[in-house]
Parts: structure tokens; sequence; C-alpha cells
């Protein structure tokens, strides 16, 4: 495989991966603009930027799978089971890992909305 078109398998798997980078970019910028400095949102940030390292990881991973399967020189093939079974497992952890973060950010939120004053409007501006 040369290195056109491990640039075109970029390009392609990218093109896949495009709307859940995004996502975690934009998610990032939005909680960083909007929550409160604290718990909530460090947790929040690190889970959305978990999740962007995987999607990210995932890209690049494949992409070099791809690569060392199709050269003929590489002498490894029986390993890969074993690689892709270890990357899997980094990356569901990952993954996980992201998910986690974001529900703490979420229920540490829920708990900073219930102690609105009295005359506050619960239904916002």
């Amino acid at each position: 495989m040369s290195d056109s078109s491990l640039i075109m398998t970029l390009l392609g798997q990218a093109m896949f991966l495009l709307p859940t980078i995004l996502i975690c970019i934009v998610g990032i910028a939005m909680i960083q603009k909007h929550l409160p400095a604290g718990k909530a949102r460090k947790a929040g940030v690190l889970g959305l930027g978990l999740l962007l390292v995987g999607a990210i990881s995932n890209l690049l991973f494949y992409a070099l799978i791809n690569r060392f399967m199709s050269s003929q020189d590489y002498s490894g093939h029986g390993h890969m089971q074993l690689v892709s079974t270890v990357y899997r497992i980094f990356s569901v952890l990952l993954h996980s890992g992201g998910l986690v973060l974001l529900i703490v950010a979420i229920c540490d939120k829920a708990g900073q909305s219930g102690r609105k004053a009295a005359d506050e409007n619960p239904y916002g501006q």
C-alpha cells in the first residue's frame, strides 16, 4: 500500500467519523462556555475529550492495520488477532470512560440546578 492510498484510506475513514469528531469538538466548546467551573465542567470536557481521542485513534488504528495487512514483507500477520483484541479492549475502556464522565457531568449539573432561588424562573430567562 502506497502513501497515497494510506491518505485516501484515512480520508475515507475520516468522512465516517466526521460527525463524531465535530460533535465532540462542539460539545467541548459548549461545555467550556456554558457550565461554571467545577466538577461538572471538568468531567464533561474530559468525557468528550476521551470520546474524541477514541474516534481519532480508531481512525489511525484501522488505517495502519490495513496498511500492515496489505504489505507483503510484514512478518507479524499471525499476531494481528492479538493486536486487534488488545486495541479493542483499549477502545472500549476509552469509550466507556468517556461516557461515565459525561454521566457524572450530567448528574452534577442536575444536582446544581435544584439549588435555584425561590424567585427565579424555573423555565429559563
